[in-house]
């Protein structure tokens, strides 16, 4: 895994969520390139707690059951990809 990092990270878009979304703790969708591949549907939220979570794609089946549709597979991978973002949301003015 050592080989495969640092990891390329670009093209970081972000959509700020509406008042109605805020309200619920959403803070932003983003959409981002890693490497040559670019995903979409990232979610920034705040927890009850007050964290500020990255949350991949994932979708729900019959059953309710959520399943991500892209997830990093290391979690160095991970760190990399929300320390990323949340820079992005700090340089924006989303998070303090």
């Amino acid at each position: 895994m050592a080989d495969r990092l640092p990891i390329a990270i670009s093209d970081i878009s972000v959509m700020p969520a509406g008042p109605g979304e805020r309200a619920t703790g959403l803070i932003a969708h983003v959409g981002l390139q890693v490497g040559d591949l670019y995903v979409d549907g990232l979610r920034v939220v705040r927890t009850r707690d007050a964290r500020v979570l990255v949350m991949f794609p994932a979708r729900r089946d019959r059953s309710r059951r959520s399943h991500q549709v892209v997830r990093p597979v290391h979690s160095a991978v991970r760190r990399a990809i929300e320390d990323r973002i949340l820079a992005e949301l700090k340089s924006e003015g989303l998070l303090p």
